[in-house]
């Protein structure tokens, strides 16, 4: 068993399904482990951009968080 230090923020599932014409179509499911966000893509490009999206969203929650953390409720 190996152990990571990448954070569960930045953790994903990809699931790749074949073409069915044999091609060498890209196409599957990019699941985001922390959040479980699911995003489906057909292409190289649009996994790519699955990807970026996501990154992006964990830094906005991220820097969300860490303004709650500075500015607490009373």
């Amino acid at each position: 068993m190996s152990t990571s230090s990448t954070p569960h923020s930045h953790v994903y599932v990809l699931k790749l399904i074949p073409d069915e014409m044999g091609g060498s179509v890209l196409r599957g499911r990019l699941e985001h482990i922390a959040s479980g966000r699911r995003h489906d893509f057909d292409s190289g490009v649009a996994l790519i951009g699955c990807l970026h999206h996501e990154e992006q969203q964990v830094a906005r929650e991220q820097r969300e968080r860490g303004h709650e953390l500075e500015h607490p409720e009373p």
